[in-house]
């Protein structure tokens, strides 16, 4: 039954070391992660739009 179930003290240092990597992670990680996607959003929107205005013009029979 040991296998199954941790002791107190391995129990309370896991906790620890999780607690301390998600402090560390949650102050640094994921900001840089957040700004990564949102600037990679950014970058796809501004790519569809000038996607559909190519699009938009090559319909109406106009140069760029």
């Amino acid at each position: 039954m040991d296998l199954l179930i941790p002791s107190t003290g391995l129990l309370f240092w896991m906790t620890i070391t999780f607690l301390v990597v998600f402090f560390l992670l949650w102050k640094f990680g994921f900001p840089v992660i957040t700004g990564m996607v949102k600037e990679r959003q950014a970058f796809i929107d501004d790519s569809l739009r000038k996607a559909h205005e190519a699009n938009e013009r090559l319909e109406a029979g106009t140069d760029p």
